[in-house]
């Protein structure tokens, strides 16, 4: 090996290096860690609203609808994880509600990672539920959307699709963009 092939191979390798680990050097030779980028602060109720689209998701005896979070705040703010409902009606005040984290019949769950939400930006997840009817299924009006980020606070939103069969609802992580099969 060559003088200069050797001396090209050390700073390929220290290239690496400093890849790896996030370190840089300086002008005087000293090495610093590299920021990254400051994380936002967790995204509060006050900064928030939520919505239910209806995306057509129904098949094979399950529905579901997506939710969204939309910060609407003039400060940019982080959410990650998932949103706990808890079905709501005014006629019958005490609504079995199990909900479950992970993939739903519409979407893979993408997993829990931080979501940086600018004023006007949203977050979003999939909601999904078997069909049920009257004999074996709860009827919500609405649903509270308790927040991962503020645990004291929930959204509020209308819930129209019908029937949740025995209460089960599969909630998928929050992300910046929710692929639906």
């Amino acid at each position: 090996m060559t003088r200069k092939s050797m001396w090209t191979l050390v700073a390929l390798l220290s290239g690496a290096a400093i890849a790896t680990t996030g370190v840089a050097g300086t002008a005087d030779g000293a090495t610093r860690p590299r920021s990254a980028a400051a994380s936002a602060p967790a995204c509060l109720k006050s900064q928030l609203e939520a919505r239910l689209y209806d995306a057509g998701l129904v098949g094979a005896g399950n529905a579901g609808t997506m939710v969204t979070i939309t910060n609407t705040s003039t400060t940019t703010c982080e959410i990650s994880g998932y949103v706990v409902p808890e079905m709501q009606n005014p006629d019958y005040p005490d609504l079995p509600t199990y909900p479950q984290n992970g993939s739903t019949y519409f979407n893979d769950d993408p997993g829990v990672h931080p979501v940086r939400l600018s004023p006007g930006e949203r977050a979003s997840c999939v909601m999904a539920w078997g069909n049920g009817d009257s004999s074996d299924g709860v009827l919500p009006k609405t649903l509270w959307l308790w927040l991962p980020s503020d645990t004291d606070h929930y959204l509020t939103v209308p819930f129209t699709p019908g029937y949740v069969r025995a209460g089960r609802i599969t909630v998928s992580a929050l992300a910046a963009h929710t692929p639906l099969h």
